[in-house]
C-alpha cells in the first residue's frame, strides 16, 4: 500500500485535523493562553496524531501489502484466504470475514457441481455399458445372417463401437487415475488383440498389414493402452483407402525406452496442421473431405498417454504417409518394483 494512496483515502480526517488545530490555535489567542501552554499542548497534540496515524499506516500496510504479494505467488488463487493471518483492525477484519463466507459458499457451490458431475459420468458409464449389450446382438445376428450389405452394417457397427468407446474412456479420462492398473504386460499381446478387433476392417478395405516384432515386455495399463492403439489404428484405416494401402507396426528400443511405429501410407497431413492434432475437436482439412470426424480421439490417446507416463508423438507428409509413435520411458521407479518382486 503506498503513503500517497493512504493519505488521499484519509483526506477528510486530515483536513478535520487541521481546520480543528487551527480553531485551537485561535481559541488560544483569544483567551491569551501562554505560549509555553500552546507549544505543550500542540506538541502533545501533534505528536499524538502523528503516531497514531503512522502506526495505523504501517498496521494496514502489512496487511494489504501481505494480502497482494501472497495473492501474486499463488497459482490457485482461491487458497489465498487459507494462508492469510486474522488482522487486527476493524476494516481487515470485515474482509477478512467475507472471504471466509465467500470461501465457504464457493466450496459448497464446487461440491455441488462435483456431485451433479459425478452422477452425470456414473450414468454415462451405464448407459455406455447398457448400449454395448444390443450392439454385441448385433453384431452375432450379422454373423448367424449373412445378408446382402453385411460387410457395410459391420463396418457401420464398428464405428459406432469406437464412438461409444470414445465417449467412455472420454467421460473416464478427468479421474482416470482411479481406473489404472500399472503393471508389466507383453506390447505383442496389446497389439495382437487391437489387430483381431479390426481384422475385417483390414479385408473390408483391402489394407495391407505388416507387423514387425513388437513382442517385448512394457510397463502400463494394458486397457488403457489397448483403447490408444485402436484409436491410431481406426484412424489409419480410416485415412488410408487408397489402393496398396498398407499399414506398418513395428517397435524400436534405444537409450530412451521402447517405442512403437504405426506408420501407414495414407493421405498424411498438411504440415500447418501437425502442430494441432492433438487439440481438442480438431478436424483438420482431411475431417472436412467426407470423412466423419470428431477430432476427439488423437485428443483423448495424448491425455491418457500423459496420465500412463508415456509419449506420443506424429510425423507426417501429405499424401505419403503418417507415422505416430509412443514412447515407453525407461522408470526407475519399476526396476526396483521389479526386484522386490
Amino acid at each position: 500500500m503506498k503513503w500517497t494512496r493512504y493519505l488521499k483515502d484519509r483526506f477528510l480526517y486530515l483536513f478535520s485535523f487541521i481546520c480543528f488545530y487551527f480553531l485551537s490555535l485561535y481559541l488560544f489567542y483569544i483567551f491569551r493562553v501562554s505560549f509555553l501552554c500552546v507549544f505543550l499542548i500542540s506538541f502533545f497534540f501533534l505528536f499524538s496524531f502523528l503516531f497514531w496515524f503512522l502506526y495505523d499506516y504501517f498496521k494496514k500496510k502489512h496487511f494489504y501489502d501481505d494480502l497482494m504479494a501472497k495473492l501474486e505467488r499463488l497459482p490457485q488463487k482461491y487458497l489465498l484466504v487459507e494462508l492469510l493471518e486474522r488482522p487486527s483492525f476493524l476494516e481487515g477484519e470485515l474482509l477478512y470475514q467475507v472471504l471466509i463466507e465467500s470461501d465457504k459458499d464457493m466450496n459448497e457451490h464446487i461440491k455441488t457441481y462435483q456431485r451433479k458431475q459425478k452422477n452425470f459420468k456414473e450414468y454415462l458409464e451405464l448407459w455406455v455399458h447398457e448400449i454395448k449389450t444390443p450392439l454385441a446382438r448385433c453384431f452375432l445376428l450379422l454373423h448367424q445372417n449373412r445378408q446382402p450389405h453385411a460387410k457395410e452394417l459391420e463396418q457401420a457397427l464398428m464405428e459406432i463401437e469406437n464412438h461409444v468407446d470414445q465417449v467412455l474412456y472420454y467421460a473416464r479420462s478427468e479421474v482416470s487415475e482411479k481406473d489404472y492398473y500399472i503393471r508389466k504386460v507383453n506390447l505383442k499381446t496389446i497389439v495382437n488383440k487391437v489387430m483381431v478387433r479390426n481384422q475385417d476392417a483390414f479385408i473390408y478395405r483391402k489394407i495391407h498389414l505388416e507387423l514387425h516384432d513388437v513382442d517385448t515386455d512394457i510397463y502400463t495399463d494394458a486397457k488403457w493402452l489397448e483403447f490408444i492403439l485402436n484409436q491410431i489404428v481406426q484412424n489409419s484405416l480410416k485415412y488410408c483407402d487408397k489402393e496398396e494401402g498398407r499399414i506398418v507396426i513395428s517397435k524400436e528400443i534405444d537409450s530412451n525406452g521402447t517405442k512403437l511405429s504405426i506408420w501407414d501410407n495414407g493421405i498424411g497431413i498438411k504440415k500447418e496442421e501437425l502442430p494441432r492434432v492433438f487439440e481438442k475437436s480438431f478436424t483438420g482439412s482431411n475431417g472436412r473431405l467426407g470423412k466423419v470426424s470428431t477430432g476427439i480421439g488423437l485428443f483423448i490417446c495424448k491425455n491418457l498417454c500423459e496420465k500412463l507416463g508415456h509419449q506420443i508423438t506424429i510425423e507426417s507428409k501429405q499424401n505419403e504417409y503418417t507415422k505416430v509413435v509412443i514412447t515407453f520411458g525407461n522408470n526407475p521407479y519399476y526396476d526396483v518394483i521389479e526386484r522386490n518382486e
